[in-house]
């Protein structure tokens, strides 16, 4: 699931202006990566149902995190990320993005600045076994 929404961000030439493309992971910033770099986690699924059967819908909860060595930097990527992301529904898979919250943080031994975004993603469920 979590493909499709890197494939979005790195195909968004807004984003990979403050982040490269290479630096656009899954789960964990790679040990000996460089900043600035995005990492996007799948944190919750919630399925949708009816009263007597399961739908072909998931809502996806996602954070992705914008990692830079200034404020500034941190918060153009987030903005880049909200503009490709959100209310995004480009295809078959992908019904609906859409931002709920953001937070930022400091990790003053490093000085990496941190601003990480929740959305929700509401996606068919067969996408996920058809990567």
């Amino acid at each position: 699931m979590i493909h499709h929404i890197i494939n979005i961000l790195k195909s968004d030439s807004d984003v990979t202006s403050y982040v490269d493309a290479d630096n656009i992971f899954p789960l964990v910033r790679l040990q000996g990566s460089t900043i600035p770099a995005i990492v996007i986690q799948l944190v919750g699924v919630e399925p949708f149902e009816t009263k007597d059967r399961q739908v072909d819908t998931d809502m996806y909860n996602v954070e992705i995190t914008s990692m830079h060595e200034n404020p500034k930097s941190a918060w153009l990527t987030c903005v880049a990320v909200r503009a490709a992301l959100d209310d995004f529904a480009g295809n078959d898979d992908v019904y609906q993005i859409r931002m709920t919250n953001a937070v930022s943080d400091v990790f003053e031994s490093t000085e990496v600045f941190t601003i990480t975004q929740n959305y929700e993603v509401m996606m068919s469920e067969r996408s996920i076994s058809n990567p």
